[in-house]
């Protein structure tokens, strides 16, 4: 509560008991003192309104009318405050409060001081509290200010970090596309000693010039250095193969990191210590579900720095639908992050809540073929036990939040009962005559890949293998 909440509006004067007990009206819960008020009641000749929002307030005398306690005990310490700290601003030659302030001479003064010195010299005074006023306003200006730069400091802070980071997810990349080329060349060396004839050699030695010229390309780096001309079938004699082969059976990756350092990788970390895989993926990052894991990643990002990139209007998250012998795909699914329901599907994509929807199965497909046509589940694991319990409470559901059933769409389900409100269905085929209760988000890619998971039979045996969000940074 702000000091001036303190004082009466309408005398400016702090609320005390007794004397000035502050009064709130029934009807609008506006307070003022109540000498205030028994004289707007005499004025209006006992038809008590009130001073502020103009509102009658029956035939209830105001003398009858209840204290409002709490702003009279909070008024009653600040008296108490002010008291202390006026008996420290006396005036040490007139032992007056000093209630004025000089410009001119830039110094608080007393009534006595005012009068015989200052105003006969023609010094422009104020009341202390209007300079107050003055410099809480510029207080406010300066804080406002320094606010805005600071964050603009963590902006400019925040966004070295994330190139950083991508910059780390990028080697992440290119490593892991080097682990396996270090596996294909030791495949070639085999074939390579393997071989019986020229025609072999060449067709091991054009595989191995097509494998580095891939990984120039998919680690965005084309090094030209002396051992380029050895990979060049062209004018090499017998004996100049034979050293290469030789040269190439003793691959050494560990020379720059040990064999457990490599390839690198990079997780986020949350603080109950589960972790999420972060993975660059078609050109955007993905961070996939926290679980528990037992390995330690070279770079571990905190959860809440993820949490702090969240787009608040639009989240986007992404399912892996299976079945035990079929991958059927990845859907993207973009959230409207203005519903709560929005938010919690996205913390069981993610795992912030606890529970997840990996390893989810989906357990039916109403309306197949007909138009409303949708894939039913939501379910999730805890304690050994399945549960569709919401994780939030509020959640939307009929009236205003209803749309029109289209294609695409991610919707609420279990008729908004608390134990089913992680439910949801993804609708395959619309229908313009009915309507959904609560939309909340829609399927921005992959929608194939749920058509040909509901016709999977036993709908049952598909499952969410794996989820997770997609993290807003720029490409790479």
């Amino acid at each position: 509560m702000e000091a001036e909440d303190l004082l009466c509006a309408l005398c400016g004067e702090v609320y005390e008991m007794t004397t000035r007990d502050p009064v709130m009206l029934p009807n609008c819960g506006h307070t003022f003192c109540r000498p205030c008020l028994l004289h707007v009641e005499r004025v209006s000749k006992f038809k008590t309104f009130c001073p502020a929002c103009r509102k009658r307030h029956g035939d209830q005398a105001v003398k009858y009318l209840p204290v409002n306690v709490t702003v009279l005990k909070l008024a009653t310490a600040y008296l108490k405050t002010r008291q202390v700290t006026q008996q420290s601003e006396v005036c040490k030659f007139h032992e007056q409060q000093l209630e004025y302030w000089c410009n001119d001479c830039h110094e608080s003064i007393c009534k006595k001081c005012n009068y015989e010195e200052h105003l006969p010299n023609g010094h422009e005074v104020v009341k202390t509290r209007v300079i107050l006023r003055e410099k809480k306003k510029e207080a406010e200006y300066r804080a406002s200010f320094a606010l805005r730069r600071v964050e603009r400091e963590k902006q400019r802070l925040l966004e070295k970090v994330k190139n950083s980071l991508m910059g780390f997810i990028s080697s992440c990349r290119d490593s892991a596309v080097l682990a396996t080329s270090a596996k294909e060349v030791k495949v070639l060396v085999v074939d390579a000693k393997m071989a019986n004839d020229l025609s072999s050699m060449k067709t091991t030695l054009m595989n191995l010039d097509n494998m580095m010229r891939e990984v120039d390309t998919q680690t965005d780096h084309n090094q030209k250095d002396e051992d380029e001309n050895d990979l060049k079938l062209n004018n090499r004699t017998p004996a100049d193969l034979r050293k290469l082969i030789n040269g190439l059976s003793q691959p050494q990756p560990g020379q720059v990191l040990g064999k457990t350092m490599w390839p690198l990788t990079c997780c986020v970390h949350n603080r109950d210590g589960r972790r999420g895989r972060l993975s660059w993926e078609d050109g955007r990052l993905h961070l996939y579900a926290l679980r528990e894991q037992a390995d330690d990643a070279h770079v571990m990002v905190q959860m809440s720095l993820i949490s702090s990139v969240i787009p608040l209007d639009s989240p986007e998250v992404f399912l892996d639908l299976s079945s035990e012998c079929e991958y059927f795909g990845r859907v993207y699914i973009q959230l409207w992050g203005h519903l709560r329901r929005a938010n919690q599907f996205l913390a069981l994509c993610l795992g912030t809540l606890g529970p997840t929807y990996i390893d989810s199965h989906f357990f039916e497909a109403y309306g197949r073929n007909q138009p409303g046509e949708c894939l039913h589940g939501g379910e999730y694991m805890i304690n050994n036990r399945k549960s569709g319990q919401g994780l939030m409470e509020d959640l939307e559901w009929g009236d205003q939040w209803q749309l029109t059933q289209e294609e695409g769409m991610i919707v609420g389900a279990g008729n908004g009962r608390a134990e089913r409100n992680t439910c949801f269905d993804i609708c395959t085929i619309g229908n313009p005559l009915k309507e959904f209760a609560c939309p909340f988000g829609r399927v921005i890619s992959g929608l194939d890949v749920v058509k040909r998971a509901i016709h999977h039979n036993p709908v049952r045996q598909v499952t969410i293998s794996e989820c997770g969000f997609l993290v807003p940074f720029t490409t790479l």
